[in-house]
Order: structure tokens, then sequence, then C-alpha cells
């Protein structure tokens, strides 16, 4: 399965609430929804996105590339949630952490319905153990706060957090 399928199961996978194609709210979130995967399901993904210590944490600028490429096929859609922060840098969005005072604006992540159908058929096809930990690491990603995300994966995968621009306790 190529990696941008990755990315559209993650999102169609059950979460929280236990529904299909509920979004995952923010690009760290989804960020770490890919990353987590690729070090729990490690050898079982061939191909799939490599990650790199960075300011929130492991990050792929590829996994960013390719969610663009897929909102451009109008696979993804996104919508910004919060308010918009007076930051900006080079025309992007910097978000900003919730609860330190200042406005934040993130984007929430979502299958379009041609991208629904796609996601669908793929995720009926993948194994239950691997359905399995989609759900788990959804969950895992969409159930915690921002910083209590972080901590689970700073903590789990110190190496990732080495140039993160945030300490969590």
């Amino acid at each position: 399965m190529d990696r941008e399928r990755w990315v559209l199961v993650s999102l169609y996978s059950p979460g929280i609430r236990d529904n299909v194609n509920e979004p995952i709210e923010g690009g760290v979130r989804l960020m770490k929804m890919l990353f987590l995967l690729s070090q729990e399901m490690r050898g079982k993904l061939p191909n799939f996105y490599k990650f790199e210590p960075y300011l929130y944490g492991p990050y792929s600028l590829d996994l960013y590339r390719d969610i663009g490429k897929l909102t451009k096929a109008r696979l993804v859609s996104w919508r910004s949630q919060g308010r918009w922060s007076s930051y900006k840098l080079t025309q992007r969005i910097v978000t900003t952490i919730p609860g330190d005072g200042r406005a934040t604006v993130w984007r929430s992540y979502k299958l379009t319905w041609k991208g629904f159908k796609i996601a669908e058929r793929t995720y009926r096809q993948l194994p239950p153990p691997v359905k399995k930990k989609l759900r788990e690491t959804k969950r895992i990603v969409n159930g915690r706060s921002f910083l209590s995300l972080l901590k689970y994966v700073y903590g789990k995968y110190p190496e990732f957090a080495k140039n993160s621009i945030i300490t969590v306790p």
C-alpha cells in the first residue's frame, strides 16, 4: 500500500467515538498518528514515512507534502478551528499551544466523500491486527490534550524530542 493510503485509512479509522472518519484535530496530531504507526508496526510498513526530530517531536516533510497532494486531489479536506494567531511566517499559520493565553488556530482534517470511499475499500482489505492498531492509535491521538500527546510520544520515543521547542514534565 502506498504512503498516501495510510493517511486516508488513518483518517477513516474509528477513534474515541468509535465512528469512522472522525476528524483529526491539527497537523501535529496527524503527524503523531502516522509516527506512532511507523514505530509500533516497525518492519510491517514498507515504503512508509521517515521521521526526524523537529520542533514538536517526530516530523516528516513527505507526510506534509502528501497531505497537500491529498487535499488538492479533494480526498482530504481541512478547516480552520480556533482563532487566528497574530503570528505568521511566510504566509503559514503558526500554531500556538492551547491555554497559553495566545490565540490558537489549527486545522481539522477529515476525508471528503471521494476520499472516504477510497479509504473504506482500503480499510476493509487490512488484516484485523492492523485495523486494531489504527483504532488504538487514533484513540491515543484524539483522546489526549495536545501537551499530553506530546508527553506520551516524548516518553516512548525520547530520541525524537531532542529538537522540540516544548518541554513536557
